[in-house]
């Protein structure tokens, strides 16, 4: 990206994608400065404060974006509604996912998740952040629990969560 376009990476994500959005609360870790009223929420291992151990963005543009729950929903629901991209094919170069586990699917940073019958497109975070969303219930799963040794903790809270909204389909 930096090298098409000749702007760092956070300049490009805030000019593509944070701006359009209004995706106020959301920045890139050590690049900018913190933004919204929220504090950092810290990711544990255990007893353990990743935050104040790791980098991030583990390998640049492989992580290190801050976000709100509510900036992580705006955005999948404007990538997948098409919102993002001039043409539908990247979107769905972007979906057309590799196989990888029988209940769901991982492509180009997207997983396609099966909840309850439902298909969801999301991202789990390195730090035990979910966030999913169904298109054609137009239903939205966006969680954190903070520690990473939590998977199924995790998994369980999210189909819960769906659980609550929609029923299971045949």
């Amino acid at each position: 990206i930096q090298r098409v376009t000749g702007n760092a990476l956070h300049e490009e994500y805030e000019k593509r994608i944070f701006e359009p959005l209004k995706l106020a609360d959301s920045y890139v870790e050590f690049k900018e400065e913190p933004r919204g009223e929220t504090r950092l929420s810290h990711a544990y291992y255990g007893g353990l404060d990743i935050n104040a151990n790791v980098n991030t963005s583990f390998d640049w543009g492989g992580g290190g974006i801050v976000s709100t729950l509510d900036d992580l929903n705006t955005f999948y629901r404007a990538l997948l509604r098409g919102q993002l991209f001039e043409s539908q094919a990247t979107l769905d170069t972007m979906l057309a996912g590799t196989r990888y586990e029988e209940r769901w699917n991982y492509g180009f940073g997207i997983k396609r998740m099966m909840i309850n019958g439902h298909t969801f497109y999301g991202h789990p975070g390195a730090y035990s952040c979910d966030a999913y969303y169904c298109p054609d219930a137009d239903v939205s799963v966006v969680l954190t629990i903070n520690q990473m040794d939590s998977r199924d903790r995790k998994e369980n809270l999210r189909t819960q969560a769906v659980d609550i909204v929609l029923p299971e389909r045949d």
